[in-house]
């Protein structure tokens, strides 16, 4: 899990009593966080701003190995392919990571994002504005938005779901956006939640929203 300061790992052999086991100073606020083997991939803020790996083979005594440092505010990441993909407000930036104690940011694309999802050679991104994006990494170097649309809220976190993306955009609640044609996605439909929607997971056809008010939310 992150922290205002790090990353902590739990022990959940007995998910009705997880036990923290590990933790680990990625010296500033981690947002967010993806496991590329066993590397920790961190969206870190505030003062050491950028990407910073962890190893977490040790789950008790986990080490940062890497970092680099990128402009904006990182606060989703998302990994595929020997890259991490880092939601840093107004930009996503593609970062190399086949050597982890080095890794190199390589490209960036504007696309306002604040969390990021990959599916094969596609990065969605929500955030602010212009609300989705999708964008093409086939050349990782080089990345390129296809499309966008704007959406009601403030995307805060994503999940994809073969042809559609799902958006948890707080006070705005649950979207769901078509992606089958990825140069013109289109919102095809929302359900609102009691309180702000901050997370969303996909399993099957149900979609799993944590909300500010109403806890977990079954859609």
């Amino acid at each position: 899990g992150t922290s205002f300061s790090g990353i902590e790992i739990f022990d959940v052999s007995n998910p009705s009593a997880p036990i923290r086991v590990g933790s680990a100073s990625t010296r500033g606020s981690a947002f967010g966080i993806a496991l590329d083997g066993t590397t920790a991939l961190v969206a870190n803020a505030y003062f050491e701003v950028g990407l910073v790996a962890v190893e977490v083979s040790n789950p008790v005594s986990p080490s940062v190995v890497g970092s680099v440092r990128v402009a904006g505010s990182p606060e989703g990441v998302a990994v595929g392919g020997g890259y991490a993909y880092l939601a840093a407000g107004e930009d996503l930036h593609v970062i190399d990571i086949s050597n982890p104690a080095s890794p190199a940011m390589i490209g960036s694309a504007a696309a306002g994002a604040e969390a990021v999802a990959t599916a094969g050679n596609l990065a969605y991104v929500t955030g602010f504005f212009p609300g989705f994006a999708v964008v093409d990494v086939s050349i990782p170097s080089h990345p390129a938005v296809l499309g966008d649309v704007g959406l009601p809220g403030s995307g805060v976190d994503i999940a994809p779901a073969g042809a559609y993306v799902l958006v948890a955009a707080l006070s705005a609640g649950l979207h769901v956006v078509d992606v089958s044609d990825p140069y013109l996605p289109v919102r095809s439909g929302s359900v609102d939640t009691p309180g702000s929607a901050h997370g969303v997971a996909v399993a099957g056809t149900h979609a799993f929203v944590g909300d500010s008010e109403a806890g977990l939310q079954v859609v």
